[in-house]
Order: C-alpha cells, then sequence, then structure tokens
C-alpha cells in the first residue's frame, strides 16, 4: 500500500474517533437500566411517605392526650373541647376539628367510656389506616384520681379504628376488635 493512502487512511480513523458518540443501544441500554432503578424505587419511596404520614398520626395523637391529661389536671378533671384550648404544637383551631395535610383530627368528649375520645382520619389517601384515642379517668386504689389513655390503629385501610375500652378496674386498656393498641400511658 501507498505510503500516502496509508496515512489518509490513519488520519480518517484519527478524526472518526474524535467525533465518536454514544451509538443508540448505549443509550436504550442506559434508559432500560434506569427505568427498572425508578420502578424499584418509587414503591419504596411511597411506602416510606405513607409510614411519616402515619407517624404523624399517631405522634398528634399522643400530643393531644397528653395535652387533655394536663388540662384535665389543671381544670377539675374536665376535657378541653376544642383545639384552642388544648394549643398542641401546630394543632391550633378554635374548634373541635382540626385538618392537617393528610388528616382530619375530630375532638370528641363524651359521658362514661372513653371520658375523651379523639380520631384521625385520612383526608386524601385511602391507603393510610384510621386511628383513634381515648383518655380515661378513674379512681386508683388509693382512692385518688388517675387517668390513663391508648390508641388504637384501625387492621386495614379505610376500615374504622375503633375506640379504645376499659377493662378491669379503669387501668387497664385494649382496643376491641383485634384492632392494634399504638402506645398506651397515664399515671
Amino acid at each position: 500500500m501507498r505510503l500516502d493512502l496509508q496515512s489518509k487512511l490513519l488520519q480518517h480513523l484519527n478524526s472518526k474517533k474524535k467525533t465518536e458518540g454514544f451509538t443508540l443501544v448505549e443509550l436504550l441500554v442506559v434508559v432500560i437500566i434506569i427505568g427498572i432503578l425508578a420502578a424499584i424505587a418509587l414503591p419504596s419511596y411511597l411506602n416510606l411517605t405513607a409510614g411519616a404520614k402515619q407517624s404523624e398520626a399517631r405522634n398528634n395523637l399522643s400530643s393531644i392526650i397528653l395535652a387533655q391529661s394536663i388540662w384535665t389536671s389543671e381544670n377539675s378533671n374536665g376535657y378541653a373541647s376544642t383545639f384552642d384550648q388544648l394549643a398542641v404544637g401546630t394543632l391550633k383551631g378554635t374548634g373541635a376539628t382540626y385538618n392537617t395535610s393528610a388528616f382530619k383530627y375530630d375532638l370528641g368528649v363524651a359521658a362514661g367510656n372513653p371520658v375523651m375520645s379523639i380520631l384521625a382520619t385520612p383526608i386524601v389517601d385511602t391507603k393510610l389506616k384510621r386511628n383513634s384515642g381515648g383518655v380515661f379517668t378513674y379512681l386508683n386504689a388509693s382512692a385518688r384520681n388517675a387517668w390513663t389513655s391508648a390508641i388504637c390503629e384501625a387492621d386495614a385501610a379505610g376500615s374504622i379504628a375503633p375506640l379504645p375500652a376499659v377493662t378491669g378496674a379503669g387501668a387497664d386498656i385494649t382496643c376491641p376488635g383485634g384492632s392494634t393498641a399504638i402506645k398506651v400511658a397515664g399515671k
């Protein structure tokens, strides 16, 4: 082969390597890999956000219960009937209902058991479980006023969370219907 043809061939091959990009097959493989990773990550992300919202409901119910116990001790064993009276963190309002981005909280004061009840109902997300809570006052073994509380979570999304029920002398609380008891507190 002639020397000038060899040099032109080498120059052509070198110039071709400089302008080379990704082939369509390489781009397709990268897009498929990104799609697979997104398909794996998206459900995990959605489950994490649902879990965070569910935790928000439990934490807010716990805060409301503690605020009600303080209200009870300061106001002759009465219960607050509005969120404004409780002034619990971000849960403030003038009525007995308060909405966050995920849940609607209803504050109920009823005679009998529970003396004070709270319901947390999901607003939009049908995958979230409903929660309920109750604060009970009773006379302990020393004949002193005491209180106990519980938060119940529904077994499945969309089902009603039963209100906690008092068993025995008032210190023991259960969640009827086999629902899950989240937290029990009291003095």
